[in-house]
């Protein structure tokens, strides 16, 4: 059983303008948890405002990165916006604690 006092939610983010044209807008960001801690669940909001755009949703998924645990997430936005990408991972904090 996890206890729900060892689970912390941390965020990512990284904004970005698009003006229709070619080659996409691209949207990556990492939601890190403390090293030696893992990642339990995340996902991602995306804010801002849209002209018609499509979005390609390329990667969404617990990863390992820069030495530590967390949840990635990478867009593909095609048409006129400026958004925000905002990552979120919920992490199981190990010894030592937060």
């Amino acid at each position: 059983m996890i206890n729900g006092s060892n689970i912390y939610k941390v965020e990512g983010s990284q904004s970005g303008n698009s003006t229709g044209g070619f080659p996409p807008l691209i949207l990556q960001a990492f939601a890190a948890c403390d090293p030696c801690d893992f990642v339990l669940n995340g996902g991602f909001n995306l804010c801002g405002v849209t002209f018609e755009v499509n979005i390609d949703d390329v990667d969404n998924l617990p990863s390992f990165l820069l030495d530590t645990w967390g949840w990635f997430t990478s867009l593909n936005i095609e048409g006129e916006a400026e958004k925000t990408l905002v990552v979120t991972a919920y992490c199981f904090d190990n010894s030592p604690l937060r």
